[in-house]
């Protein structure tokens, strides 16, 4: 019986539909079903705003691909630009054809990093021949918060680090098929990465020096059969991800300069030597004791993985030394890019996605260590042990995604949910002769974007308050000055007041006399003129 069952569990078909049950047993889980039409809010909803942003001003604006923007008049215009806005674009080119949901750039996102640890699980499976145990270890970043999180929403990051195990798919295809298609269709995914997530081409990185370590031949690789078999031919691929990374950082650059923008533009680092002690004390702290423990692995799976880490060392003797030497690249590269963006750590918990190719490597090393250990049942017990790690992680995810989207938690403390009500608020506004081309003041909203996005409009909000001419966040108070200096050079026509109990209310008092609609008892909406007040 087990003897005819072998050829179905061992086909590809099989091995998908397994993986697709239970990436959608997670899936569901976590409940992200209810949220694929949920926009922007919980934790960094000011970032997942500013992506949103960013497709639906492509479909406002004609699906121009290179004058990308966000709804914020950030300088004398609404364009600006980061990652390449490929995503945010093939977005908009749906909403032609379906509206504009939400779940259309949240399931493009999804979709690429559903794909990534396909391929992952592809690869994992290949090189342990151990499919429990590819499994686990492919769904392993599914079952942390801060991917769970963002893996259905609005950012990048997360589908570029499915590219990169996409890209670690093909780069395997090769070294096994010396097949220089695969290679070309791995250099084309980490192009990609490099222009959305510069940070996620450490995985790249480790292939460069790989090529390198094959080239001169040392010691270490003396005895290891040549991994690149074509290596003059596959010397430009180098070359091109460096040419077109740089070459969208220099036009990204100009861009921005040209419509007196740098929002988006992290042209920096921020590194651990540039800060004081008590504020790299600070950030260790707020990593070690809540942004770790909660955003990525519990302190027993931290305490885990670390276990892992020393066995890989611990067996170097049996260590395949190809796995092994891409494991201590990424060690080492994470490090770097853990050293030279230090200070964003704190709070920002999408800065530690990338870091999960660490995990994933050691546990691809030592797995091969057992497999090549030949000892009897200590694959399938290890296997066994991860799946119950695994479970025990996304027990975890679980309940952090339910805290990050508790309507009655911290997160949501400051929201006012008649703004949640897109359609309603689009009819409402169709009936005051508001269109998406009008320019509105939007308060209380200290970010770029947030309200903005939820009522569909361009314009202004407090982030621009203050010294608004430089264009730099400030989270001051509305001034009359700001007020009348919108009205009178941006033509702004309507102040949207979503909570009349806020500290503005009262300085926009004599802004308040024409209002023109009120929608759900809690949005007013006031014309604006010149000579105001």
């Amino acid at each position: 019986m087990m003897t005819n069952l072998h050829p179905i569990l061992e086909s590809t078909k099989f091995k998908f539909v397994l993986f697709l049950a239970a990436f959608l047993t997670l899936f569901y889980g976590y409940e992200l079903d209810r949220r694929t039409n949920y926009p922007p809010q919980s934790v960094h909803s000011w970032r997942q705003a500013d992506g949103a942003a960013q497709a639906l001003n492509y479909y406002q604006n004609n699906l121009k691909f290179w004058k990308p923007g966000v709804l914020n008049v950030i300088a004398n215009n609404h364009h600006t630009v980061g990652e390449f806005p490929i995503f945010y674009w093939l977005a908009a080119v749906l909403y032609k054809i379906f509206g504009v949901q939400e779940w259309v750039l949240k399931t493009i996102h999804l979709m690429v990093f559903f794909i990534g640890i396909y391929h992952l699980f592809k690869l994992t499976d290949a090189l342990l021949e151990n499919t429990v145990a590819a499994l686990a270890i492919a769904l392993l970043p599914f079952t942390t918060p801060v991917i769970a999180f963002y893996s259905l929403n609005y950012l990048p990051n997360v589908p570029a680090l499915g590219l990169a195990f996409s890209g670690w798919y093909y780069f395997y295809k090769y070294v096994i098929h010396s097949k220089l298609k695969d290679w070309y269709i791995c250099t084309a995914i980490f192009v990609l990465i490099g222009l959305l997530k510069p940070t996620i081409l450490i995985a790249w990185v480790a292939i460069m020096v790989l090529y390198q370590i094959d080239v001169l031949r040392g010691s270490f690789f003396k005895n290891q059969p040549p991994i690149f078999q074509q290596k003059w031919k596959m010397l430009p691929s180098f070359f091109i991800v460096a040419i077109a990374v740089t070459a969208w950082r220099i036009w990204s650059e100009q861009y921005n300069v040209a419509a007196n923008s740098k929002y988006f533009f992290l042209d920096t680092i921020m590194p651990i030597w540039d800060m004081d002690t008590l504020s790299r004390q600070t950030v260790t702290g707020w990593l070690r004791n809540y942004g770790l423990p909660i955003h990525a692995f519990t302190p027993t799976s931290l305490q885990i993985l670390g276990i892992i880490l020393l066995l890989n060392f611990i067996l170097i003797k049996k260590q395949n030394k190809i796995l092994f030497s891409i494991l201590i690249l990424n060690i080492l590269g994470i490090g770097a890019v853990i050293l030279l963006w230090y200070q964003q750590l704190m709070v920002h918990d999408y800065y530690y996605i990338e870091w999960m190719v660490v995990p994933i490597s050691m546990l691809i090393s030592l797995f091969y260590v057992f497999k090549q250990l030949n000892i009897k049942y200590l694959s399938a017990f290890m296997s066994v042990l991860m799946v119950g790690f695994l479970l025990k992680n996304a027990w975890h995810t679980k309940g952090e995604m339910f805290h990050r989207y508790d309507q009655n938690g911290d997160f949501y403390t400051a929201y006012n949910f008649s703004l949640f009500k897109t359609p309603e608020l689009q009819q409402f506004f169709k009936g005051l002769g508001i269109s998406e081309r009008d320019t509105v003041l939007s308060v209380p909203d200290a970010s770029p974007n947030v309200s903005l996005y939820w009522l569909r409009l361009r314009g202004f909000t407090n982030w621009n308050a203050g010294k608004y001419k430089q264009f730099t966040p400030y989270e001051g108070h509305i001034t009359s000055y700001y007020v009348d200096e919108i009205i009178k050079n941006h033509g702004c026509k309507y102040l949207i007041l979503s909570n009349l109990k806020c500290q503005e209310a009262d300085t926009l008092r004599p802004y308040r006399k024409d209002l023109i609609g009120v929608f759900d008892s809690g949005v007013y909406v006031y014309r604006l003129k010149k000579g105001h007040p």
